[in-house]
């Protein structure tokens, strides 16, 4: 959307509950996101792509401290970092009615996802929360781990492509086995390896709310396999597994068909590009 026609757009009030705003740039944006603070209908924002920097998510996040509105806010690939995760989260603090956030690809750091888990230590509205490839780091997973313990309401965690390594995420699965909201969780896409799947099968073991678990591409090997075929002989609540792209080979297939015999709860399960080979695509297949 050009710059004139973001800015005269900007002196309506919005009638319709969704606005997407993509690929524009800061000062264009600017002018809508000072009207959501008079703004009583959007109840979807979606700046994509804008570039709107630090400067943009301060202002956006005044604009939130008085909004009355809004449920769903998406800041994906707009180049601000910590600082304006900082003003995002302040915002969050007052604003009891948003319900999904997504700050996808701003490069927040540990310092950012820390000032996101302060607030969902005490949010009781925030049911999703999107943080791919945002370089969070362990520090920031700890925190996010943390506050999930005192969390009640967060449905829906995404933490795909941060580089996470298994040790990082030990506290999160440790949370799990504490936590009762948590339903999905995405962990695709980075390095947890065999030590990572371990983690979070023993919690699947414990845990009977999370439904739905994507840790594809995170070169499990068979260990990792192994570690969620015993999960699942035990689990009864997880509907939805990603496994794919984690090289179980051969020696990962029996114990998982294994497991598929046994349990009764899930309906989906992807093992796509794992070199099973035909005798453990064949076993899995016979489960």
């Amino acid at each position: 959307m050009a710059s004139s026609s973001v800015g005269s757009f900007a002196n309506y009030l919005i009638p319709s509950g969704y606005l997407g705003i993509k690929h524009s740039c800061a000062e264009s944006v600017a002018p809508v996101i000072a009207t959501l603070g008079q703004n009583s209908t959007v109840t979807t924002l979606d700046l994509q792509n804008n570039w709107i920097g630090t400067p943009g998510a301060a202002s956006l996040g005044e604009a939130l401290k008085v909004n009355s509105s809004l449920t769903s806010l998406t800041i994906s690939s707009d180049n601000f970092c910590a600082e304006g995760a900082g003003s995002i989260a302040a915002a969050l603090k007052v604003n009891p009615r948003l319900t999904s956030l997504t700050l996808q690809s701003n490069w927040i750091g540990p310092g950012g996802a820390v000032s996101i888990a302060e607030v969902l230590r005490e949010n009781s509205s925030l049911t999703s929360t999107g943080l791919v490839n945002t370089g969070i780091g362990g520090a920031g997973v700890t925190a996010l781990a943390e506050s999930l313990r005192f969390n009640t309401t967060l449905m829906s965690l995404d933490l795909r492509s941060n580089r996470l390594s298994g040790e990082d995420v030990h506290p999160l699965a440790l949370a799990l086995t504490e936590n009762s909201s948590l339903t999905s969780l995405g962990l695709a896409s980075n390095q947890l390896h065999a030590a990572g799947a371990l983690f979070f099968a023993e919690a699947l073991k414990v845990n009977s709310t999370v439904t739905s678990l994507d840790l594809g591409d995170n070169q499990l090997y068979a260990a990792g396999a192994l570690s969620f075929a015993e999960a699942l002989k035990v689990n009864s609540t997880v509907t939805s597994l990603e496994l794919g792209g984690n090289l179980f080979g051969g020696a990962g297939g029996e114990p998982l068909a294994e497991a598929l015999r046994v349990n009764s709860s899930l309906t989906s399960l992807n093992l796509i590009l794992n070199q099973l080979g035909a005798s453990g695509a064949g076993l899995i297949a016979l489960a």
